[in-house]
């Protein structure tokens, strides 16, 4: 399709391209049938993604309030801190 419109474009600075023109454009477009398909498709597809994304969201939102639970466990003293090394992964 670009190459259909720079085919019909003129001027130096600008390019432009006349109503006409663009009125005697063809492009392919396929049956109303076969655009719903592929729409239920994307659809289908959008909110897989969508919910992939509140997964995502929920466990970013349960890894702050652990994170925030833990500093404050720290801070308090309910667990002892004084022997933790930066980059420790020993699990408890």
């Amino acid at each position: 399709m670009t190459e259909e419109f720079e085919r019909y474009t003129f001027g130096a600075t600008i390019k432009t391209i006349g109503m006409d023109d663009v009125k005697s454009l063809r492009a392919a477009i396929p049956p109303l049938q076969e655009q719903s398909k592929i729409s239920d498709q994307i659809f289908k597809r959008l909110r897989s993604i969508d919910k992939s994304i509140e997964k995502a969201d929920a466990f970013v939102s349960l890894l702050q309030e652990r994170r925030t639970v833990l500093i404050s466990a720290a801070v308090t003293g309910k667990i002892d801190v004084r022997n933790f090394k930066a980059g420790d992964t020993d699990a408890a």
